[in-house]
């Protein structure tokens, strides 16, 4: 699956107690035996066109061709890590291999966590070790990736703890999503917050109440009120205007960052009507605007 963080950006990496959700679109790879090759031949395709191509050597994990050096660059070390962690490289012998993502990879829904989970259940390891070993991300998209369900997520302990919850607010059809097309480095905004920011235990337990607040809001003003209480806290953290005092001043509802904050999706309310929400938003430049009910993994909301 891919994923979406709606609450307890930057503070999950704190022990934030945070809301994610996976997505209805993901990431597939197939793998096919290919008796005698001698490199292992790659290719990945976005909504079913081809997007990249490589070849790696597989006993010393090298590059023998690509037309995207630099997605080779990471995928060999996802492979080589794997193999690392998992002691060898048989595996990745003799085979080939179709990856097809689902979704726009400029949307941050999680191409490389959906490609980590899938390389780690194919060399039969955790996936939380292997993407701890190459991100220093919370592994929140790791959890999404292999979930039937909405999760809170956190790392309080140390470790990843999560629960599958029954998300389905009874005001879901006045709720969206809309794609700022402003991709965002999630890892550089990780090390900058890391490095900078100042974090209240206060804050870390306000957002943790949130998290779970939200999940039984039963109204829509009581969702939007905890959204934005939401946005203010970190708006102080990450001492940065919230998205709507910057881009939406003038939106009658709710409007919440997700993830790095000034990129990828935000998560809207819908006071108006679907319609003219989509013409406010293209009117301003984005085009893609996503409900609720067709964004999330139908088992998130409803079991």
């Amino acid at each position: 699956n891919g994923k979406l963080l709606i609450t307890g950006e930057y503070l999950v990496l704190h022990g934030a107690v945070s809301l994610a959700v996976p997505t209805q679109v993901g990431q597939i790879l197939n793998v096919f035996k290919k008796p005698g090759a001698e490199v292992l031949d790659w290719k990945t395709s976005v909504h079913s066109k081809p997007w990249f191509h490589g070849s790696v050597l597989p006993d010393n994990l090298e590059i023998k061709e690509t037309d995207k050096p630099d997605v080779a660059a990471r995928l060999v070390r996802m492979l080589k890590t794997a193999a690392e962690i998992k002691g060898n490289s048989d595996w990745l012998r003799e085979v080939s291999v179709v990856s097809e993502i689902e979704f726009d990879i400029e949307w941050g829904l999680g191409s490389s966590s959906s490609l980590i989970s899938n390389i780690a259940w194919w060399a039969g390891i955790d996936p939380f070790h292997l993407s701890a070993r190459i991100s220093q991300g919370s592994g929140y998209d790791i959890a999404c990736a292999r979930s039937e369900g909405a999760i809170l997520y956190n790392t309080a302990s140390g470790s990843p703890m999560f629960e599958e919850i029954n998300f389905l607010p009874d005001f879901a059809d006045k709720l969206a999503f809309v794609y700022l097309g402003r991709k965002q480095d999630s890892s550089a905004s990780v090390k900058n917050f890391l490095n900078n920011a100042l974090v209240k235990e206060k804050d870390i337990i306000r957002i943790s109440e949130i998290s779970r607040q939200l999940v039984n809001a039963g109204y829509l003003q009581e969702y939007e009120g905890l959204l934005t209480e939401h946005e203010n806290i970190l708006s102080r953290i990450l001492d940065r205007p919230p998205v709507k005092e910057v881009l939406f001043r003038d939106y009658p509802g709710m409007v919440k960052s997700l993830g790095a904050w000034g990129g990828d999706f935000v998560h809207i309310s819908l006071n108006g009507g679907l319609e003219s929400t989509r013409e406010y938003f293209t009117g301003k430049g984005m085009k893609v605007l996503i409900p609720f009910s067709k964004m999330i993994k139908k088992s998130s909301y409803g079991k």
